[in-house]
């Protein structure tokens, strides 16, 4: 969502930090009245072509950016075959070595919903 006040978009972890975020944004002013503001709302754009399909799965990958995932499409075929590449393959295709180590990474590494491994998670990904 975004305002017409030239706001970022903000991401917080659930309903009271929400709240608490409006509330600091509204006491510091400056955004006019914000109780009659309605917000503009962007939908995610309607991905017509199967080529469009394919190339945003790709690039919902982390690390890979518009580039890289045609690059990958290109040399690797197919979306399934980008997800089932190895750590080479990626390499072999131009990502870097350290990128590809870190989708690789992520692909094989089992689905925890905690806390805790979030923030295990996170340090690994900076490395």
């Amino acid at each position: 969502m975004t305002f017409s006040y030239g706001f970022k978009v903000f991401q917080t972890r659930d309903s009271d930090e929400t709240a608490q975020l409006i509330a600091v944004i509204a006491r510091h002013g400056g955004y006019g009245d914000l109780r009659y503001a309605s917000p503009m709302v962007r939908s995610k754009p309607r991905l017509e072509k199967t080529w469009q399909r394919q190339l945003a799965m790709v690039e919902a990958i982390p690390w890979i950016g518009g580039k890289y995932a045609e690059r990958l499409l290109r040399q690797l075929g197919s979306v399934k075959a980008v997800f089932n590449a190895s750590q080479s393959q990626l390499t072999q295709a131009g990502i870097p070595a350290a990128t590809a180590r870190k989708i690789q990474r992520l692909l094989n590494t089992q689905y925890v919903k905690t806390g805790a491994e979030k923030q295990v998670e996170m340090e690994e990904y900076r490395r």
